[in-house]
C-alpha cells in the first residue's frame, strides 16, 4: 500500500455497512453496491482491529487512536502506527471508513 494515511486527520465508519460485533470480532456487510469486494462481501476484524474500529469514530484523530491502542495493547505507538495505518486504508478503500471533512 503506497498511499500514506494524515495521522492528524479524523475517520469514521461509512454509513453504507452495517458492523455486528460477535465475541471480539466484527463482522462487516456493505450495504451498497460499490462498497466492498464484490467477490468477498462479508469482511471480518480480529479483536485487534475490532477496538479499532471502534476507535473510529471521527472524534479522535488517526493519532489520538494509535495512542489509544498503544495503551490498550500496552507497547510503544511506533510499533503499532504501520500495522493500524494499513488497517485503516484497507478499510478506506473498501469503502468501510471515510475521512472525515
Amino acid at each position: 500500500m503506497t498511499k500514506l494515511l494524515d495521522i492528524k486527520s479524523f475517520y469514521v465508519v461509512s454509513n453504507d455497512v452495517i458492523a455486528k460485533k460477535i465475541e471480539n470480532e466484527y463482522i462487516i456487510v456493505p450495504l451498497i453496491s460499490g462498497v466492498g469486494d464484490l467477490d468477498s462481501e462479508i469482511y471480518s476484524l480480529n479483536r485487534t482491529g475490532s477496538i479499532l474500529w471502534e476507535e473510529l469514530d471521527g472524534k479522535k484523530s488517526l493519532e489520538e487512536v494509535i495512542y489509544i491502542l498503544s495503551q490498550k495493547f500496552n507497547i510503544s505507538k511506533n510499533e503499532i502506527i504501520q500495522d493500524v495505518m494499513e488497517i485503516v486504508l484497507e478499510l478506506i478503500e473498501k469503502g468501510f471508513v471515510l475521512e472525515k471533512k
